[in-house]
Formats: C-alpha cells, sequence, structure tokens
C-alpha cells in the first residue's frame, strides 16, 4: 500500500467558513512569538557573546521566516496554494525550540560549577 502526501491535501479544513479556532489559532500563535522572543532576548545576554550572536541569529531567523509566512496569509484566505507556508512556519517555530534545547543544555552545563579533577595543588 502506498500513501502519497500532498501538500495541497489539507486537514485544515479550507473551503470552510472562517471559525472562532481560526482566531484562537492566530491569537495563540502571535501569543507565542511574543514569548518566544522575550525568552530569546533576555536569554541571550545570559552566557556571553556567542551565545548571545547564536541568539540573535535565532530572532534574525525567526523574523525572516515570519514575514514569509505573513507574505502567504492573504493566498490563505483566499483558498489560494500554499505549499511552502507550512515549511517556513515549522523552520520559525522549531528554531526558537531549537535554542530553548541548547539554552537548558548550556545552563546544566554552567550550573554544574567547576571541575575538580583530584589533581593535587603544591603548596
Amino acid at each position: 500500500m502506498v500513501v502519497r502526501a500532498d501538500a495541497s491535501a489539507r486537514s485544515s479544513g479550507r473551503g470552510r467558513r472562517y471559525l472562532a479556532q481560526d482566531t484562537l489559532h492566530l491569537v495563540l500563535g502571535g501569543i507565542s512569538s511574543l514569548l518566544f522572543f522575550a525568552m530569546i532576548g533576555v536569554g541571550a545576554f545570559a552566557f556571553g557573546r556567542h551565545f548571545r550572536w547564536y541568539s540573535f541569529a535565532t530572532l534574525g531567523l525567526m523574523v525572516a521566516f515570519g514575514a514569509l509566512m505573513g507574505a502567504e496569509t492573504s493566498d490563505v484566505s483566499d483558498n489560494a496554494p500554499t505549499p511552502w507556508l507550512g515549511i517556513w512556519e515549522r523552520i520559525a517555530i522549531e528554531g526558537a525550540m531549537l535554542w530553548e534545547a541548547i539554552f537548558a543544555i548550556v545552563l546544566l552545563w554552567f550550573a554544574r560549577g567547576p571541575r575538580t579533577t583530584g589533581e593535587r595543588t603544591r603548596a
């Protein structure tokens, strides 16, 4: 049996009228984006220059792919094909999630404190 995945065959209910869940999806997406920006903006200054540049690159990625998503929103309401919209959305969101994972790893790395190797010090 062969299953074909088609980008134009959506499970989101294209062709139906606008529902309250669509509005809720947009509101929650906007709130989560603002929280991601705040989290990355504050966390950028926690661990030095390299992590700060990585954080700024993540923010730039989110803005760039968010702009690409914004350019496609009129096509969604017009029921036109938007084959790249889901990919751009995933890159933007999963870029922020990757930042969270790396932040957690770096946080754990710094929280463990200095390593003691058991070496003797000369007095």
